[in-house]
């Protein structure tokens, strides 16, 4: 799963945060979840800061892609979420690219 943090592009490109999810519901659960937490507010400098994010899914049986192109996959999903607005997902498998 590639998660992107609105507004922090230079932490978006170095995270890959989830692996080994067996089904599409969990991983659209935890990235659910991942959003939730990312908009609890908190204080930088004495500043109250919300995030939002956009989540990219790929998904994949063992050895059936690349690792490489495993990435790609969820990079090309997080930003098509990205460009539907913030706070979105969309997942990427092997036969589609879904809406969420």
């Amino acid at each position: 799963m590639f998660v992107d943090l609105d507004g922090f592009k230079e932490i978006n490109d170095r995270l890959v945060l989830l692996g080994g999810t067996s089904t599409e519901e969990a991983a659209i659960t935890v990235a659910l979840r991942q959003a939730e937490l990312l908009r609890a507010p908190f204080q930088v400098a004495g500043e109250l800061i919300t995030l939002t994010s956009s989540v990219g899914i790929a998904l994949a049986a063992p050895g059936e892609i690349s690792a490489t192109e495993l990435v790609h996959r969820a990079d090309v999903a997080m930003y098509e979420a990205k460009n539907h607005g913030p706070g979105g997902y969309r997942l990427h498998d092997s036969r589609v690219l879904t809406p969420g």
